[in-house]
């Protein structure tokens, strides 16, 4: 496989342009947010979304980073065998994004949750759909559905994202919390813990790959010593 300058060229241009958008975006809702008041308690549920917003955009730029320098790298020794496996090194460390993307997101979504459903309320567990998940006609995929009372007024709200395990069971009571305002925002904190571990597995794979790939030949001089195939 043989690669030009060029080509390493237009590679390190776009990574350098996603870094620059990313760091664009990031300055403009920093930017809005200056003018709310200070809210500086640990447990405050905007500060863990402002946290959320810096990791959500440090750790990309420091991937897009991390594949700048392999890049970098493979241009100075370019005459050296490897260098193809290098540039594979790089996508290593890119491709993996996806996944902290998706856990991020899933993050996002439970941080919303537990900021703005702050109302207690104790809620029964009035049916459970099943349906089949899409791609896979083997799998069952549960929406729970949930009856709580507020005031004189009873709610019914169902979740909007499938559990491919159902924590609870029809007529079971549970702790729910929803937003004063708006009471189909809520979520079950026996519930959250599935989606919990979701979102931490997914970022641990969006933060531990991408090292796999900047440390590639560490790693494979490691292996060869020990007479691991690589």
């Amino acid at each position: 496989m043989k690669i030009s300058l060029r080509d390493i060229g237009l590679i390190l241009a776009a990574s350098f342009a996603g870094a620059a958008l990313f760091l664009v975006w990031f300055l403009k809702k920093k930017k809005k947010k200056e003018h709310t008041a200070d809210a500086a308690k640990t447990k405050d549920p905007g500060n863990v979304l402002r946290r959320w917003k810096v990791l959500a955009v440090s750790w990309p730029l420091l991937c897009i980073g991390f594949a700048g320098i392999i890049i970098y790298q493979s241009v100075i020794y370019q005459s050296v065998p490897g260098m193809e496996e290098r540039i594979f090194d790089a996508f290593f460390t890119l491709i993996p994004l996806v996944f902290f993307g998706i856990g991020m997101a899933m993050r996002r979504r439970l941080l919303k949750e537990r900021r703005y459903a702050t109302a207690f309320a104790t809620a029964v567990v009035v049916t459970i759909e099943r349906h089949m998940a899409a791609g896979d006609g083997h799998r069952m995929v549960y929406f729970p559905e949930f009856e709580f009372q507020v005031g004189e007024k009873t709610y019914h709200v169902k979740s909007k994202s499938g559990y491919s395990y159902c924590a609870v069971s029809q007529g079971r009571n549970v702790d729910l919390y929803y937003a004063p305002e708006n009471p189909e925002l809520f979520y079950v904190p026996l519930m959250q813990k599935h989606d919990r571990r979701w979102s931490s597995l997914l970022c641990g794979v969006g933060i531990l790959w991408p090292l796999i790939g900047l440390f590639a030949p560490q790693l494979r001089l490691i292996a060869a010593a020990l007479g691991l195939p690589s």
